[in-house]
């Protein structure tokens, strides 16, 4: 760098003062011309070696192009080049780097010359006019459960349909009921009482997959009779959608083991796996053991081959089962299992179990501290005459990499390291609160 002469301009340019002996010459005037002409010389070439010595000054008022080294900030520099003007740093980063970002559109990185000196901005982004789009919403879908016990209830279920009509959530695909959408003792399992609750359902903007619960055919005064009503009425309901969806909505491509069990479904969306079981909690003398041991070979049977098809087709990010039942002691051994069989090698793959039974919300994770399965997160839904359905959203998966989710309000939960975001949204309404 050049450094400043350390004298002034009028310095610079004096004659030369000798200390030696005298000399004729010397002793000459230095400007033979009249003297206004010679001081008006001596002004111009003042003028001239001033001007020189300012341009080489390293530290002058910066130019609006002083970036990068040039830069008078000496605190770690940054090229314009290099800076990212869509994502603000931290206030620590920003200190550290000295780099100012403003709020206005496009967003512009300056470099601060000192405290006094106004910033310098940095070359604007390539389109300074143009909007970024708009980010799409995440996957999403809702789960429900337990609802509705009574007429009361049942006009809460359609408000709640309602609600989801008008402010749908862009990216939901689609809705789940986990079960138990009557008491028995009022509706002695009618035809009628499931016809009228797919009546109901068929209100709503998405299609809803349905899972029995007890009350809906094990404990029905003729358990056999009402499981076919339940097979007749739900196990195709979700078609029922495809001429109406919602513009952007794909059609869900499910699939059903018709042969054997039409109850159960799974599907892949969004690199996730879903997938149903029917479990169910009874007491043990209204258990039937020859029905109860096909039911869970079914069960583990199912999960097994559509998790094998699907960990070979897709590149699945995580899974989410539904079922009615809340693990019992009597259901320990289907989650054992299809740990042991499904997901030994999988253990850290995110894997939310979600079901009704219980009627309050609630998050579960004994089963995986003690199996080490240390992605299971299991999760019980409010009963739906007295809490909204939960929304849960899916992180957008852009170029090949996930981008988590984070909790927005104290109504959400975040599993999986982002990969699932669950929202209570209003959660349990007031005059039922416990």
């Amino acid at each position: 760098q050049a450094v400043i002469p350390n004298q002034n301009a009028d310095e610079a340019v004096a004659p030369p003062v000798e200390t030696t002996a005298i000399d004729s010459e010397k002793n000459k005037p230095w400007c033979k011309q009249p003297a206004v002409f010679c001081i008006v010389g001596a002004i111009l070439i003042v003028s001239i070696i001033a001007i020189v010595l300012n341009t080489a000054n390293p530290f002058n008022e910066p130019s609006s192009t002083t970036t990068g080294a040039n830069a008078t900030n000496f605190s770690p520099t940054v090229e314009p080049s290099l800076v990212d003007t869509t994502t603000p740093p931290s206030p620590t980063t920003q200190e550290q780097e000295g780099t100012t970002l403003t709020t206005s559109e496009p967003t512009v990185a300056t470099t601060t010359a000192n405290p006094t000196t106004a910033p310098v901005a940095a070359p604007p982004t390539a389109s300074p006019t143009v909007a970024p789009s708009e980010t799409p919403p995440p996957f999403a879908f809702y789960v429900m459960g337990d609802v509705p016990y009574t007429n009361k209830e049942k006009v809460i279920l359609e408000n709640q349909l309602d609600e989801m009509t008008a402010n749908r959530h862009l990216g939901s695909a689609f809705a789940v009921h986990v079960g138990d959408f009557q008491r028995w003792q009022q509706t002695s399992c009618s035809a009628s009482a499931y016809t009228d609750f797919r009546t109901t359902l068929l209100k709503s903007p998405l299609p809803v997959l349905v899972l029995a619960g007890d009350n809906d055919y094990l404990d029905c005064p003729q358990p056999q009779d009402a499981w076919g009503i339940f097979i007749d009425t739900f196990s195709t309901i979700e078609n029922e959608w495809d001429d109406r969806l919602p513009t952007g909505i794909n059609t869900l491509e499910v699939n059903r083991w018709f042969s054997q069990r039409p109850e159960l479904f799974s599907f892949v969306a969004d690199n996730i796996l879903f997938l149903s079981a029917n479990l169910l909690n009874a007491p043990d003398e209204q258990v039937n053991t020859e029905e109860w041991n096909t039911r869970m070979a079914a069960n583990v049977g199912w999960i097994s081959q559509e998790s094998e098809a699907a960990f070979a087709q897709n590149n699945i990010r995580g899974v989410v089962m539904f079922s009615h039942a809340r693990p019992s002691s009597n259901l320990r051994i289907y989650y054992v299992t299809i740990l042991e069989q499904v997901f030994t090698n999988k253990r850290q793959l995110p894997a939310l179990n979600i079901h009704g039974d219980g009627h309050i919300f609630l998050i579960d994770t004994r089963f995986s501290e003690n199996t080490n399965w240390s992605g299971f997160v299991d999760l019980q839904v409010d009963q739906g005459g007295k809490a909204d359905p939960l929304l849960i959203e899916v992180a957008p998966l852009r170029n090949n990499v996930t981008e988590p989710l984070e909790k927005e309000n104290e109504m959400q939960y975040i599993f999986g390291n982002g990969l699932f975001r669950v929202d209570r949204q209003n959660g349990r309404y007031p005059e039922t609160s416990s």
